[in-house]
């Protein structure tokens, strides 16, 4: 996938997968050393979506960007379902900490940095995107590599909603890429499932669009009762007392692709990553056939089945062309 003429690959390791840095999670050491096939060759990193100012969330990090708990309490594996629960809460130092330990800089190969405007209201989010884009613009010149901006209205585990309205939603998303456009990489946005197409379409259509992807985790509120104690056991959410969470794995793959049908028969015609349940290379088949996206991404696959990751990057840079194309 060349978005401005830089070729960002096909297989995207999605934010949160690989950290702040690239550099994982502790237990990513541990996965190295058991299976040949947790090897990330071959994909484009995406760091984990940090907002402005630092967020304690629910899991709070160690000065090294780890978990200070050895296994969060804000984040639940059903490792045998392949399902990952959330409710990290967009936990990280802020922007202006991560600039400035000076290891994005470093790195050699094009990625997106990840970024969701925060605020309890839009003139709050506006304010933080400019201070964003003002401290990236100055950093710009030191990167070595080339990289885009995934602009990430998507996340269901903080206070804020972007908007009320389909139509507030889209006007304030293009506002956000039109303050982004000052930079001259490419933006990407990132929605969530519930995300009214209207919406997306007017977003993906916008001049300062490069490219879209389609999904972020599920809101684990948002399932059907009978869904819950069919996956759980329960009436509500595990971590309902997080505000309910996210889902990621298996059980996003069908209604994921589907939807991305519809948004492709609807009109959009820039990139579309797809994502959301990719945990074998049957996922990426799935939506290279019936979503017929132009890159996929990939991220609970990082914890719940890191012996697949090698043929999920395999897989897609067969269907799609690899990164070095």
């Amino acid at each position: 996938m060349k978005l401005r003429g830089i070729n960002f690959g096909n297989a995207i390791v999605g934010a949160d997968g690989l950290n702040f840095f690239g550099n994982g999670w502790w237990y990513h050491k541990i996965y190295k050393e058991l299976f040949s096939g947790f090897n990330f060759t071959g994909s484009t990193f995406v760091a984990k979506t940090t907002t402005w100012e630092k967020r304690i969330g629910n899991m709070p990090l160690k000065k090294n960007l780890q978990p200070k708990e050895l296994k969060p309490s804000c984040i639940l594996v059903y490792f045998f379902k392949a399902i990952i629960l959330n409710s990290v809460g967009l936990a990280g130092p802020g922007a202006p900490v991560l600039f400035g330990m000076n290891k994005w800089q470093k790195i050699t190969k094009p990625f997106f940095l990840s970024y969701t405007p925060s605020g309890e209201t839009k003139k709050d989010r506006l304010i933080n995107l400019r201070l964003f884009v003002w401290l990236l613009k100055s950093y710009l010149p030191y990167f070595k590599a080339k990289i885009g901006l995934q602009i990430n209205v998507s996340c269901p585990n903080t206070e804020h909603s972007p908007a009320h309205s389909p139509a507030e939603l889209s006007r304030e998303v293009i506002e956000y890429l039109e303050i982004a456009s000052v930079l001259g990489i490419p933006s990407v946005v990132k929605f969530d499932y519930f995300t009214p197409i209207e919406s997306i379409i007017e977003v993906a259509n916008s001049e300062y669009c490069d490219a879209i992807e389609c999904f972020n985790s599920f809101p684990v509120n948002k399932l059907s009762t009978a869904k819950l104690r069919e996956l759980f056991n329960r009436d509500e959410s595990p971590l309902h007392h997080l505000g309910g969470g996210g889902m990621s794995g298996d059980e996003l793959l069908i209604p994921y692709t589907k939807k991305i049908q519809e948004i492709k028969k609807a009109g959009v015609i820039k990139p579309i990553i797809g994502g959301g349940g990719i945990t074998d290379k049957i996922g990426v088949f799935l939506y290279k056939t019936v979503a017929d996206v132009d890159a996929i991404a990939f991220c609970s696959a990082t914890m719940t089945r890191p012996y697949n990751i090698r043929s999920i990057i395999n897989m897609s840079n067969q269907l799609f062309g690899g990164a070095d194309d």
